[in-house]
């Protein structure tokens, strides 16, 4: 195979791409054989994760070749590649007999308080602004853990500054000190947790305050976050749905990924 890149135009990528969206900051891309136009894909960088170039790919003429274009984006790119996909996308073996390895799961869910495993009525959180000492506090917990779940799949690039920037301004905090609990909260969604040991009696509080607000909870949860799971495994949860990350290296012997 003789291949080459070109970047498609945006009138190109509106007729050949079915999910052509120019808010992403993606850049578009056609990969060809010779004369033949062989593969579709758009490409991004993630400033905040700057390892990896993400990928979606929306057209490819011979599946069986899919490992040979994938490594030809990587060197083009000279970066691993990532994409990221539902669990139910029919696309994902195509990735999978490529040497794409899933690396994360993310669930997001919503629950009612009827989900809840165990009605818990405990009231054992205290809630703070980002003018409190204790906000700064879990912003430095939060960036740490971040950064530590993250670093075998596109490792944190972002600042501590940055990063906070971006955080919702209520913080609930366990009575018993910000590294025995803490979630970042915005209306209804839980947006980030942490803390150390069990957090069930916690993460109870917090559902209470939310609950005595709301009908229902929001909130993701990565399966390389064992205290985001922590809170995912109060409730009764019978979808199995989830949006994977697979991650493409070029060496099917990396133990770093898979």
């Amino acid at each position: 195979m003789c291949l080459q890149i070109t970047e498609l135009t945006e009138a190109e990528a509106k007729q050949k791409l079915p999910k052509f969206d120019k808010s992403q900051n993606h850049k578009f891309y056609k990969v060809l054989n010779g004369k033949d136009e062989f593969f579709y894909f758009s490409a991004c960088k993630n400033h905040y994760h700057g390892r990896n170039t993400y990928i979606q790919f929306h057209f490819l003429k011979q599946q069986n070749d899919a490992k040979t274009v994938f490594s030809f984006l990587k060197n083009y790119f000279a970066s691993p590649l990532q994409c990221m996909l539902q669990s139910s996308d029919k696309r994902v073996p195509i990735l999978l007999s490529s040497g794409f390895k899933l690396t994360r799961r993310c669930f997001k869910r919503e629950f009612t308080k009827a989900d809840l495993k165990s009605n818990n009525t405990v009231n054992n959180v205290a809630v703070f602004n980002s003018e409190d000492e204790n906000y700064t506090t879990a912003c430095r917990l939060l960036y740490k853990a971040y950064a530590k779940t993250h670093e075998s799949i596109n490792p944190l690039t972002a600042g501590f500054e940055e990063f906070t920037s971006d955080l919702p301004q209520t913080l609930y905090c366990s009575h018993d000190g910000v590294d025995k609990g803490f979630a970042f909260t915005e209306e209804n969604e839980i947006c980030y947790v942490g803390g150390s040991g069990n957090l069930e009696n916690f993460f109870a509080g917090v559902l209470n305050k939310i609950f005595s607000k709301y009908q229902s909870v929001l909130f993701e949860a990565d399966d390389v976050d064992t205290t985001a799971m922590q809170l995912k495994n109060m409730f009764k949860d019978t979808c199995q749905d989830s949006f994977d990350t697979y991650i493409f290296t070029g060496d099917e012997n990396d133990k770093n990924f898979g």
